[in-house]
């Protein structure tokens, strides 16, 4: 969902730096590792975008449960303010028709 955002427009636009980092087809155990050089750089803020690739496998209460546990990981590495977003729908009515049949 993230990864056609480009940071330097969103830069622009919000008056100071904005990277965006996209790792498709992670899940958010993954995103454990894939956080750790963005810590490193030490920013004042980090929005995670996770999820929606959990809910394959998962249930929406465990999932929710990890993204909080990666949350409260982050924060006790970094001074960053950490934003959960919520899960959010595509748009592509054929993709999403696709993800449905697929659950059941």
């Amino acid at each position: 969902m993230v990864k056609h955002q480009k940071g330097w427009d969103i830069s622009k636009a919000a008056g100071h730096c904005v990277v965006v980092k996209a790792f498709s087809g992670a899940r958010t155990s993954d995103m454990v590792h894939y956080s750790k050089p963005s810590i490193l750089q030490a920013p004042d803020q980090m929005l995670l975008h996770c999820g929606p690739n959990d809910l394959r496998n998962s249930e929406p209460e465990a999932v929710a449960n990890r993204i909080v546990d990666l949350a409260q990981q982050i924060k006790s590495s970094t001074e960053a303010n950490v934003v959960i977003s919520e899960l959010v729908c595509r748009r592509d009515p054929v993709l999403n028709k696709k993800d449905v049949l697929m659950f059941f």
